[in-house]
């Protein structure tokens, strides 16, 4: 009926193949036949050795090979003489012997008639002696003389055969067996209860015993009491039969009230039928209670225990049925009512225990109680309740097919109680009202309005839920749905599972559609997911879309595969995620990670903010040591800066920088978080070093600037001056004079420099 199976079926083919059977230890199987494996299995042993030789091997093929065991050609190098053997050596013939210091020699010699062995030699022969009575002893009763043991008359009785005269009796047996008599008397018997003994003549005590009776009453008396002599006393009872006080000296099977005819017999109460016990000769009829009970034409074994009434009687319809008594109660074939009143137990075998107007139609149904409850389904079982309406008798509970239970409540049903439809097996209302559980194996623990269609569905309570899907599960709550396969719904508010195996945990409003296989709402309001595998932790108003994928918050769209949507409550709009395999977060308040316990690492972009702030403080950190800027920048431009793109990344996207391996040369320790990166943190740091190098060489070539620049200005002075025709100084410093040749090499050379604009020193 619909309830998946799984069957094991064995290939019958022309004939077995190594797919039936297998070779195990010693057996090899090729194709359909089996051989002896020899590099396990010794073959049957065929060689033999020849005289003076032994088997020193024997091969896998059952062929051995030899070696001589004596001339020398041997390898024995001593024979020695175990127990019970003599002689050995170590060189020359070897003799071993027995020992008769230690083993018998074969025992071939007899002793004559009326002799037996006293001793054996070592040479087997054996010594013999006479039998005498030293060697046997007489037991009790026994006695030994020589070789002849006879009886112990002293001892043992000898066989009676005397006997003793009429009127005798044996006293004594002597041992020979030989008895002696004695007369009877009464001293020899004693008369007991009832007799009476004289000499020895036994006879009846009329004083104890009753003697036969031989008086009798007329018609219309019964005896009432018997004399010791046999007489009677007799006394009217107004027609013939049982006393009205009792009667005594009845023997069952030959005194009985009742009939000796075919007819059936009555018992009346105030005139009106009380009892009436019907004849069978396979079981008789029983029928009590009201005189309107009655059974089915040709119903045998039947029980009306009492109740009915004129306008209600209890009937029985088939062979062995009971009814315990209540009103109008109707039972068929072995079915059993135990009371109550309008109760039908038509089927075979159907129990009602009590209830009103309950119908047990199915064969070996049951109905414990309650009111207006039908069990139709063979081996169903209803323990009680009734109607939603106390007046409607088609609000009972239900049982429509086969082996369906329902415990109680009202109104429910088990089955599909569809005729037209195959029967529904093992279904389970276990209690509330206007319950249905409609699919194999279905069950609904309890609430209202529920209805568990699919196979192995199950709701636990609550209102308006439904379970269609098969091994669907609404645990509560009021108007869910289950359709799909393995789909579950735990609690909340009109939440729908289309999806197979979709799981919706509570909230209201949520759906998990049909695309939506092994989808997750676990809450919130208006969530919906379509995609498969998806997920919604819970808020309000997200969308599942693409598989995989996950949004949570309020407003949270995830339409693509893969999908990570997180939306803040920040403002009403939506969040859509339209990439695959994307992570979209909107957190107005911030972000921020943190990488151990009490928040003392870690990063966070700011409300508002568009880069991360990383944990810096100094009292965070430890182990500080200074950065030599000059060896930096030297090992800085060892490594050229180049533009690239990631191999997982379009080639249009592109980025500029440095090598992990070449940043975490640069000082010892770099990379410790792993050389195939770069810590954002360090390049920060890597930057700020070079620049402070950088600064510091700029000072320094300021400063050589200032210098040389001041010694310009010096020599541009004079050269001034020597162009006005001024009178030179008397002598110029060393500098200016070094600067003068310079110029003049210059000047011979064709380039005069101009004077440069100063830019800011």
């Amino acid at each position: 009926h619909g309830i998946p199976q799984q069957a094991h079926r064995r290939n019958l083919d022309d004939g077995d193949d190594d797919t039936t059977y297998s070779a195990g230890t010693g057996l090899t199987l090729t194709g359909t036949t089996f051989s002896v494996d020899t590099t396990l299995i010794q073959s049957r042993v065929s060689g033999v050795c020849g005289g003076g030789f032994a088997i020193r091997t024997i091969n896998a093929d059952g062929s051995v090979v030899c070696e001589p065991v004596a001339g020398g050609g041997g390898d024995i190098t001593a024979v020695d003489a175990g127990i019970g053997l003599l002689g050995g050596g170590v060189t020359g013939d070897v003799t071993l012997s027995a020992d008769p210091g230690y083993l018998q020699r074969r025992v071939s010699s007899v002793c004559a008639v009326g002799s037996s062995i006293n001793v054996i030699t070592e040479t087997g022969d054996v010594v013999c002696e006479i039998d005498d009575d030293t060697l046997y002893t007489a037991g009790s009763g026994l006695s030994l003389s020589e070789t002849q043991f006879s009886a112990n008359t002293t001892y043992l009785q000898r066989r009676v055969s005397s006997t003793c005269a009429a009127g005798s009796s044996i006293r004594a047996i002597e041992e020979d067996g030989v008895v002696l008599c004695e007369t009877d008397d009464n001293t020899t018997y004693t008369a007991g209860t009832g007799l009476d003994l004289m000499g020895t003549a036994f006879s009846i005590d009329t004083g104890e015993t009753q003697a036969r009776v031989s008086g009798v009453c007329g018609t219309g008396y019964a005896i009432r009491t018997i004399n010791t002599n046999g007489t009677v006393v007799c006394e009217p009872v107004g027609g013939m039969g049982w006393s009205l006080t009792g009667n005594a000296g009845t023997t069952p099977g030959t005194n009985y009230l009742g009939t000796s005819d075919n007819q059936a017999l009555e018992i009346r109460v105030n005139g009106q039928r009380g009892l009436r016990i019907e004849p069978n000769s396979q079981s008789v009829n029983l029928i009590a209670g009201s005189s309107a009970n009655f059974l089915a034409l040709d119903v045998v074994g039947a029980t009306i225990a009492g109740g009915g009434d004129t306008t209600a009687s209890n009937s029985i319809v088939g062979n062995f049925g009971s009814i315990g008594g209540g009103l109008g109660n109707k039972a068929g074939l072995g079915a059993s009512i135990s009371g109550g009143e309008f109760n039908d137990a038509n089927a075979w075998y159907a129990t009602i225990s009590g209830g009103y107007a309950n119908d047990a139609t199915g064969v070996w149904s049951s109905i414990g109680g309650g009111q207006y409850n039908m069990a139709a389904g063979n081996y169903s079982v209803i323990a009680g309740g009734g109607p939603v309406d106390p007046v409607d008798p088609t609000s009972g509970n239900r049982t429509t097919d086969n082996y369906c239970t329902i415990g109680g409540g009202a109104n429910n049903q088990a089955g599909n109680g569809n005729d037209d439809t195959a029967d529904v097996l093992y279904a389970t209302v276990a209690g509330g009202a206007n319950n249905t559980a409609s699919g194999d194996n279905a069950t609904i623990c309890g609430g209202n309005n529920n209805l568990a269609s699919g196979l192995l569905s199950f709701i636990g309570a609550g209102l308006n839920n439904y379970a269609s899907g098969d091994n669907a599960t609404v645990s509560g709550g009021y108007g869910n749905t289950a359709n799909g396969v393995g789909s579950t719904v735990s609690v909340g508010l009109g939440n729908t599972v289309s999806g197979d195996d979709g799981t919706i945990a509570g909230g209201s409003a949520n759906s998990i559609e049909s695309t939506g296989n092994g989808a997750t709402i676990s809450g919130g309001l208006l969530n919906y997911a379509s995609g498969a595998y998806s997920t919604v932790p819970g808020g309000y108003y997200i969308f599942a879309i693409g598989d995989y994928s996950f949004a949570a918050g309020r407003g949270a769209f995830a339409g693509n595969p893969g999908c990570f949507v997180w939306a803040d409550n920040s403002t009403s709009a939506e969040l859509e995620c339209a990439n695959d395999n994307l992570w979209l977060t909107r957190a107005s308040g911030g972000v921020y990670f943190y990488t151990n316990n009490n928040k003392s690492s870690g990063s966070y972009l700011l409300a508002g903010g568009s880069s991360w702030n990383a944990v810096s403080n100094r009292d965070l950190k430890e182990n500080f040591a200074p950065v030599d800027n000059t060896v930096l920048l030297e090992e800085l431009a060892k490594y050229p800066l180049t533009s690239w793109n990631y191999k997982a990344q379009d080639d249009s996207i592109v980025h500029v920088g440095m090598m992990a391996d070449e940043f975490n040369s640069l000082l010892p320790g770099l990379g410790g978080e792993g050389q195939d990166y770069i810590n954002t943190m360090d390049a920060v740091g890597v930057s700020l070093a070079a620049i402070q190098g950088l600064y510091a060489e700029n000072l320094e070539l300021k400063a050589e600037n200032a210098a040389q620049q001041t010694q310009l200005d010096e020599l541009e002075a004079r050269l001034t001056a020597l162009e006005g025709g001024g009178k030179p100084e008397a002598s110029l410093p060393g500098t200016a004079l070094s600067w003068l040749v310079g110029f003049g090499a210059l000047s011979a050379s064709g380039f005069w420099p101009s004077r440069r604009e100063r830019r800011g020193g």
